[in-house]
Order: structure tokens, then C-alpha cells, then sequence
């Protein structure tokens, strides 16, 4: 594929996930408030989302042997395809089991498309560039969200949490034209696919335990992640219930604030992301692992809509070292060839660690205190600090 067909697929993808974002934003900014009013309490909530984290890593780690296997297009228009379902079908019922099912149905959705586009952007990009390729698509997806946070509260006051909903699923089918027009950066032959896929399926983690056992940066950096991944989990469900029940703001208030955090990654997402290209993503995501601990400490003691924009603003500021960089270590450690999987591999394990923090977290909040999920996360993540810190000092060492 010439380069000028790389760049346009690389555009293909920024506005199809962008597009998409905007209506997952809208539905699910305050969707753990949504959950509250129909009777979840927080243990409910957080077993909720750690059902929707299993879902989602059993598609990470089926979807991403299924790319490397027929290509990329076909698993991002399915996510699109998929998550339109869930929005139309909340918007047409508000039963809890429903509600239930569509939200894991929203995480197989996520399961599917994510191995597909971080290969499908890490094969159009050359490896300097490859953070930077990935800071602008984070960037791209965070104008979406950002674009559907903000008016996420006055929405759900004027007409309700299912219309969000409805959006979600206009949005979702807006994404798909462009995501079909999307070409492979290299053939997959139906045959030679084939075969490969039949192979895959055919050693589920003995495939990952071979990939890491000659591999200890990959084992140490995927350890790493999952507990980084454990301590987030446990509190992400509750922040907008923490701004809702214990810094008193209204939905038109904590909406605002949501937004905040995407407005803090919008604007030091690509500036981070060229920082990583030149001092490598290793440090750059290890500045974020330490910082993040920082400010999840920081945000309980916010006690009034300034204090919480401040501090969910540096949340913004911390969260993106994160992604770009994330993705390019863990393609500057994988295989050649076994990249979509490898990043199947690894988010399976991370939402394992995420269902079990989903958990953890609601027994805190409904249990000690609707603080303890913040400092609880905050201590959990420096034993991921530490982990990557030998990932870091391999690198260094080669």
C-alpha cells in the first residue's frame, strides 16, 4: 500500500472511531448515575462493569487472533454495527436486565474493534512515528468524546437517559461508511487466513505463555498493566457518583467535569505522545503509572465544582501519557506477525484484573467509605510502578 493510502486509511480510522465516540460519550458519561436511579446500588454497579470487563477481555483475546487472522476493516464495522444495537435497544427499554445485557453487549463491542485498529495503525505508520500516529488517533477519539461529554448532563435533564441512548446508536451507524472504505495495509489471503485462524484457536494462553516465556519484558510489562488496570478499575465507576453524592453537583454540573478530564487529554495528548518518540514510551507511561497515583489521591479532597474541575483536570493531564504510549510499547515488544493477538492477550488479562477491581471497588464504596476506592487504587498502582520500571531498565540496557 502506497503511503498516501496509509495516510488515508489513518484519517478513515481517526473520524469512523471519533465519530463513535461522540455517542458512546453521550450515553455513558453518566451511566453509572443511570444505573443508581434504577435501584444498582455501588456493589451492583461494580459487579456490572465487572461482567461488562469479562466480556470484554474474552473478545480481546478472540478478536485479536481473528484480526491477525481475515484483517482489520471487518471487526471495526462489526463494533460499529454491534454498538448501534445497544443504544436502540436501551432507548426502547429501560429494564435492568436489558440495560444489563446491552452494557456487556458494549463491551464486546470495545473487545472487537480495539486489537484491529492499534494493528491497523501500528502497520500504517513507520516505528518513529508510530507514538506520535497513535497520539493523534487518541486525540481524534477524544474530540468525539468530548464533543458528547459536555452536553451529556443537559441532555439527561431535558430529555432523559434514554434519549442518549438513541444518539448512541445514530452515532454508531454514522461511524460505519467510513470504517468500510478502510483497506489492509497488507494482504490476508481467505486460505492462508484461514488456516492461521484454525492454528490460533487452537492453543488459547499456551499461545500467550509461549509468546512471553522468551520474552520477560512482555511478561513484566503485562503484569504491570493489570494492576494498573485493578487500581482504575476501582474507582472509575464512582467518580461521577462521587461528584453527584458527595461533592453535591447536579447531572449538568458532573457532566461538565467529565468533560474537563477529556479537555485535560485533548490538549497534552499529541505534545506527550512526540515526547515519547524522543524519550521513549517506556518512560513516558511510567511517568503516568507514578502521577496517576497522584492525582486519584488528590481528587477526594475536591470539595466544590472548581476544586472537582481542577482535579479531574489533572486527571486529563496524567491519563494521557497513557494510551500512545501503552501502544507503541507493547508493539516495539511483541513479534512480528502476532501483534493484534498480542494485544488481544494483553487486554484479556487487564480486564481480568479490571473485573476483579469492578468488584473490589463497589464493596469499598457501599461498605468503608466512598473515599477508600481513591486511596486504595492510589497504593494498588505502585506495585505497577515497579514492575515497569524493569521493563524501563531493559530498554535502557539494549
Amino acid at each position: 500500500m502506497s503511503d498516501g493510502n496509509l495516510k488515508r486509511n489513518l484519517i478513515l480510522l481517526d473520524i469512523s472511531m471519533s465519530t463513535l465516540n461522540i455517542g458512546i460519550a453521550v450515553a455513558t458519561t453518566l451511566l453509572s448515575v443511570y444505573l443508581n436511579i434504577l435501584g444498582f446500588s455501588g456493589t451492583d454497579i461494580g459487579l456490572v462493569n465487572a461482567i461488562t470487563a469479562i466480556a470484554t477481555g474474552l473478545m480481546f483475546f478472540l478478536a485479536g487472533k481473528v484480526s491477525d487472522a481475515i484483517g482489520r476493516r471487518i471487526p471495526i464495522v462489526a463494533s460499529c454495527l454491534l454498538t448501534a444495537v445497544v443504544g436502540a435497544t436501551i432507548y426502547f427499554t429501560s429494564n435492568p436486565f436489558v440495560v444489563i445485557l446491552m452494557m456487556v453487549m458494549n463491551g464486546v463491542s470495545l473487545g472487537i474493534r480495539t486489537p484491529a485498529y492499534i494493528a491497523l495503525i501500528s502497520e500504517s505508520e513507520n516505528a518513529n512515528r508510530a507514538t506520535f500516529s497513535f497520539s493523534v488517533f487518541y486525540t481524534a477519539t477524544l474530540i468525539g468524546s468530548l464533543l458528547g461529554t459536555i452536553p451529556s448532563g443537559i441532555l439527561v435533564d431535558f430529555y432523559g437517559f434514554s434519549f442518549t441512548f438513541l444518539l448512541l446508536a445514530i452515532f454508531s451507524l454514522a461511524a460505519v461508511p467510513f470504517a468500510w472504505f478502510l483497506q489492509e495495509p497488507h494482504s490476508f489471503s481467505d486460505k492462508v487466513g484461514q488456516e492461521k485462524l484454525e492454528s490460533k484457536m487452537q492453543v488459547p494462553l499456551k499461545g500467550f505463555y509461549e509468546i512471553i516465556k522468551e520474552n520477560r519484558s512482555l511478561l513484566f510489562f503485562a503484569i504491570a498493566i493489570m494492576f494498573h488496570s485493578f487500581s482504575f478499575s476501582v474507582i472509575y465507576p464512582y467518580i461521577p457518583l462521587y461528584a453527584l453524592k458527595d461533592i453535591n453537583l447536579n447531572n449538568t454540573e458532573t457532566g461538565i467535569v467529565i468533560s474537563i478530564w477529556h479537555i485535560g487529554l485533548l490538549l497534552t495528548q499529541i505534545p506527550f505522545g512526540r515526547l515519547a518518540d524522543k524519550k521513549g514510551a517506556s518512560l513516558i507511561l511510567l511517568a503516568h503509572f507514578v502521577l496517576s497515583s497522584i492525582a486519584w489521591t488528590i481528587f477526594p479532597f475536591s470539595a466544590s465544582f472548581l476544586g472537582a474541575m481542577v482535579a479531574i483536570l489533572l486527571f486529563g493531564i496524567v491519563g494521557s501519557m497513557d494510551m500512545p504510549s501503552r501502544r507503541t510499547l507493547i508493539s516495539q515488544l511483541s513479534a512480528q506477525g502476532e501483534l493484534a493477538s498480542t494485544v488481544g492477550y494483553v487486554g484479556f488479562l487487564v480486564e481480568l484484573a479490571g473485573v476483579v477491581g469492578y468488584a473490589f471497588g463497589g464493596f469499598l464504596w457501599d461498605n468503608i467509605s466512598h473515599t477508600s476506592p481513591f486511596f486504595l487504587a492510589a497504593a494498588v498502582n505502585i506495585v505497577g510502578v515497579l514492575l515497569l520500571m524493569k521493563v524501563r531498565a531493559s530498554q535502557v540496557r539494549r
